[in-house]
């Protein structure tokens, strides 16, 4: 019997969690069992207590119903409600149909108390074989849902043996970068350092999206914000990855170190971003709106200075997550751009452009050398090779075509 309660308490914990009062729950459930025995005598005490006073009578898919009743608070079950609806729904449809084919106008007289004992025996007889066949679709049903149960479950596991034999073939490939053997794919350092690469373009990417929308000269300003950010970054990775090796560290832990120190400079410049933008108009606006805000709730603080201090938490506060709400918008402006300038085709013309412009700041020859060429019967071309001239003589018609041309002009 102890192991029975114990085991049932384990139960209704699992049920109704381990802040319930799962003693008291077994207490009630006891009484009302006792009640129902009322004066009937109990010939085995021990099966009554285990086989009807112990266990939860549960006719619902509701797990903390026990006999119609919710057993952490002892209210109506919802469930079972919808249950004896659904029973009374059943029984009515039945009597319906019943009536029709029997003739008779509705199903009242066949619901009735005062029924006819033949009418209410084959009414029962239907009831029974309605019964019948909605339990057998439901137990269709049940088997055609534990197969397909059955069948998740061993695609699942299929598709685990698939994943655990490519991780252990990924597991033998050698190091793209490197070549050290089985890396899976890619060592620790080369990892390190392709992770390190990254983080150095986010820290680049962000600057460029808090510190490079200045006025005067735009493109010059990101350039150099952009070049500053790497520079640091890369000063920073390098003497973190030189200090490592020279303390006697392998080149995967100096790699990792690099990645370490990639990541809390990154951390740096966010915070120092974050401060920037927190100075910045709008933040500033917001800020001062919160701590007039505050102030206004002066009355509810002790004190004027308490309500002062409150009033510059709420306006650092505003401030923080102006700053916060400014990076956001940026970087994602950023990144649309950026997206936007590598998905957009190229611009022929302004690669026509640059090129005439590398012609046209190229050295040229000098005049008294360009003639010296011209007369010898070479020239030069734009990238200053000289080249032979082929003279030939005008024919007539060649000569009767410039002379036309030049009419029309």
């Amino acid at each position: 019997m102890e192991r029975a309660v114990r085991a049932e308490l384990h139960r209704l914990r699992s049920v109704l969690g381990e802040q319930a009062d799962v003693e008291r729950v077994l207490r009630r459930r006891l009484a009302l069992r006792m009640q129902e025995q009322g004066a009937v005598p109990v010939k085995d005490p021990v099966g009554w207590f285990i086989g009807r006073g112990l266990p939860q009578r549960q006719h619902c898919p509701e797990r903390r119903c026990d006999d119609g009743r919710l057993m952490h608070n002892g209210t109506d079950c919802e469930a079972c409600r919808w249950l004896v609806w659904d029973k009374r729904a059943l029984r009515t449809s039945v009597a319906q149909r019943l009536a029709e084919s029997l003739g008779l106008p509705d199903a009242t007289a066949l619901l009735a108390h005062d029924v006819p004992i033949d009418l209410r025996t084959r009414l029962e007889s239907t009831l029974r074989q309605e019964c019948r066949e909605l339990a057998q679709k439901h137990a269709a049903a049940m088997q055609e849902h534990a197969l397909y149960e059955e069948q998740l479950r061993e695609a699942g596991e299929r598709r685990r043996q698939e994943e655990a034999a490519w991780a252990q073939e990924q597991q033998l490939l050698p190091c793209e970068v490197c070549g050290q053997a089985r890396s899976g794919g890619l060592c620790p350092g080369c990892r390190a350092t392709r992770q390190t690469e990254e983080r150095i373009r986010e820290a680049v990417g962000l600057a460029l999206a808090v510190f490079g929308d200045q006025p005067q000269s735009p493109a010059k300003a990101d350039l150099a914000v952009a070049s500053a950010a790497e520079a640091g970054m890369r000063r920073r990775v390098e003497g973190s990855i030189a200090a490592c090796r020279a303390e006697g560290g392998f080149a995967s832990v100096a790699a990792q170190r690099g990645l370490l120190e990639a990541e809390l400079e990154l951390d740096r410049l966010r915070s120092s971003s974050l401060e920037y933008l927190a100075s910045t108009r709008e933040a500033r606006l917001a800020g001062r709106q919160a701590f007039e805000a505050e102030m206004r709730r002066a009355p509810m603080y002790e004190s004027y200075q308490a309500a002062q201090q409150g009033a510059l938490e709420a306006e650092g506060q505003a401030q923080q997550r102006v700053a916060e709400h400014l990076l956001k918008e940026r970087l994602r402006s950023f990144r649309a751009e950026r997206q936007r300038q590598d998905t957009a085709p190229p611009d022929l013309y302004a690669i026509r452009a640059s090129e005439v412009r590398a012609l046209l700041c190229s050295p040229r020859p000098s005049p008294d050398k360009a003639a010296a060429d011209s007369a010898g019967g070479t020239r030069r071309d734009g990238q200053g090779r000289r080249t032979e001239l082929v003279r030939q003589p005008l024919g007539k018609a060649t000569v009767a075509t410039a002379h036309a041309t030049a009419g029309s002009v």
